[in-house]
C-alpha cells in the first residue's frame, strides 16, 4: 500500500490507470449490450456502438481526472467543491451508464418478465370479465317473463277489465300494452347480448391462447412484442363488448321510463265513475312497475357496483425501462452495474485519506524516491553546494519546500 501511495504521489498511476481502463472497457461492453438489445438495423447497432465507446471513454476520463486532482487538494473549500462536482458526475454516470450496464446484463430477461406479467394480467382480466358477464344469465328469462305478464294483463284488461273492472282498450290497456312492448324489446336486447357474449367469449379465449403461444415462441423478442400488442388490442375490443354494464344501463333506462308510459295515458272514459276506476287501475299499474323494478334492479345493482377490470394496451417498453420497472428482481445486477462505474470513487477517498495522513517527512521521502535520474543529479549538486556553504538561504528554503511537494525548484528563481 505504501508503494502504491508513493507511486501515486510521484505521479505514477500505472496500476491504477490499468484497472481504471479495464473497468471503463467492461462498462462500455455492458453499455453496448443494453443499448443494442432493441437494435434491428445496422444503423441502430452503430449508434449503440458509438454511444458505448463514448460512455466508456467519458467514464475513464472523468475518473482519471478525479484521481489526479482530488487527493492532491490542500484546502477544505477546494476539497468540498471538487467532491460536490464528483458526486454530480456520479449521478450522471448512474443514469447514463449504470442503467445500460444492468440492461446489458439482464435486459432480455426483464423484457421476458414484462411479457409474462402482461400475459398473466390478461388471463386474470379475461376470467373476471367472464365471471361478471355471467350476471346476465337469467336476466333474459326474468325480463321476458315480466313482458309476457304485462301483455297478458293487457289482454285480460281488454276482455274482462281485470284492472279497471270494465273491459276496453282504454288508458289501462294502452299502458299495460306499452309497458309489455318496452320490456319485450329489453328481453330481445338481453338475448342478443347473451348470444354475442358467447361468440365473443369463444373468440376471446382463442385470442388469449394465441397470445400465450406468441409469448412462449422462439421468435425474436421485438417481433413477439409487436404481435402481442396487436392481438391484445383485438382482445380488449372483444372484452369491451362483453361488458354487462352497457346492458344494465339500458335496462335501468327502460325501468325509469315505465312510469312515464302510465303518465302519458289520458284516454279516460267520459263516465266519471269509470274514469275514476281507470285512474285507480293506473295507480295499481304503477305499483306493479315498482315490483318489476325491484325484481330486475338486483341485476343492475350487481352489474354497476362491481369494478370491471380494464386491460391496458401492451406497452412495448425498451430493455432499459424494463430493468427500471422490475428493478426488485435484479437487485444483485443493479449493485454490480453501479459498482462497475462508481467503484473508483472509493479509490479516490482512500487516496485522499492516505495522502492527508502522511507526515511531511514521508512526503519528502516519497518525492525523493520518485525523482528522475536528472533530478537526482541536480539534488546531488545542490547537496554539495549546501556542504560547501555556497547555497544561500533562499535556495535552501526552495529545496526544502520542493521536498515537501509545495513547489518546484524553478519557482525559487
Amino acid at each position: 500500500m505504501n508503494k502504491l501511495i508513493s507511486e501515486y504521489q510521484s505521479g505514477k498511476l500505472g496500476l491504477i490507470s490499468t484497472n481504471l481502463a479495464v473497468l471503463a472497457a467492461a462498462s462500455a461492453l455492458f453499455t453496448y449490450g443494453g443499448a443494442s438489445i432493441d437494435a434491428l438495423t445496422f444503423m441502430d447497432k452503430a449508434k449503440a456502438t458509438v454511444f458505448a465507446l463514448a460512455g466508456g471513454s467519458a467514464i475513464f476520463l472523468f475518473w482519471d481526472i478525479a484521481l489526479k486532482v482530488l487527493p492532491s487538494l490542500k484546502t477544505r473549500p477546494e476539497k468540498v467543491l471538487a467532491l460536490a462536482n464528483t458526486l454530480c458526475g456520479c449521478a450522471l454516470i448512474f443514469f447514463l451508464s449504470c442503467v445500460f450496464n444492468v440492461a446489458g446484463m439482464t435486459g432480455k430477461d426483464a423484457l421476458e418478465k414484462h411479457v409474462s406479467v402482461y400475459v398473466g394480467s390478461l388471463e386474470e382480466v379475461v376470467d373476471e370479465r367472464f365471471r361478471q358477464s355471467q350476471l346476465v344469465d337469467g336476466l333474459g328469462v326474468d325480463v321476458r317473463g315480466e313482458a309476457i305478464r304485462y301483455k297478458r294483463a293487457a289482454e285480460s284488461e281488454f276482455t274482462s277489465g281485470v284492472y279497471s273492472g270494465q273491459g276496453s282498450k282504454g288508458a289501462v290497456f294502452n299502458a299495460l300494452n306499452s309497458i309489455g312492448g318496452r320490456l319485450e324489446r329489453v328481453a330481445d336486447e338481453t338475448d342478443k347480448f347473451t348470444r354475442e357474449r358467447e361468440r365473443l367469449g369463444r373468440h376471446a379465449r382463442s385470442q388469449l391462447e394465441k397470445i400465450r403461444k406468441i409469448a412462449s415462441s422462439d421468435k425474436p423478442l421485438n417481433e413477439r412484442m409487436r404481435q402481442i400488442a396487436r392481438e391484445s388490442d383485438e382482445l380488449r375490443a372483444d372484452l369491451v363488448r362483453m361488458d354487462p354494464r352497457q346492458l344494465a344501463e339500458s335496462v335501468a333506462r327502460t325501468l325509469d321510463a315505465l312510469p312515464g308510459e302510465v303518465d302519458l295515458q289520458s284516454d279516460f272514459s267520459g263516465n266519471a265513475q269509470v274514469a275514476e276506476q281507470q285512474e285507480a287501475a293506473l295507480t295499481k299499474i304503477r305499483e306493479d312497475i315498482e315490483r318489476s323494478s325491484d325484481k330486475l334492479g338486483s341485476f343492475i345493482e350487481k352489474a354497476t357496483s362491481n369494478d370491471v377490470p380494464q386491460i391496458k394496451s401492451f406497452d412495448q417498453i425498451s430493455a432499459v425501462r424494463a430493468v427500471i420497472v422490475y428493478w426488485q428482481n435484479y437487485i444483485p445486477f443493479w449493485v454490480g452495474g453501479i459498482v462497475l462505474d462508481i467503484a473508483p470513487l472509493a479509490v479516490v477517498f482512500f487516496l485522499m485519506i492516505a495522502v492527508n495522513a502522511r507526515t511531511p517527512q514521508e512526503i519528502a521521502i516519497t518525492r525523493i524516491l520518485g525523482l528522475r535520474v536528472r533530478d537526482l543529479v541536480d539534488a546531488q549538486v545542490a547537496a554539495g553546494a549546501i556542504r560547501s556553504g555556497a547555497a544561500d538561504p533562499a535556495m535552501l528554503k526552495a529545496i526544502f519546500r520542493f521536498l515537501l511537494g509545495e513547489e518546484k525548484p524553478d519557482d525559487a528563481d
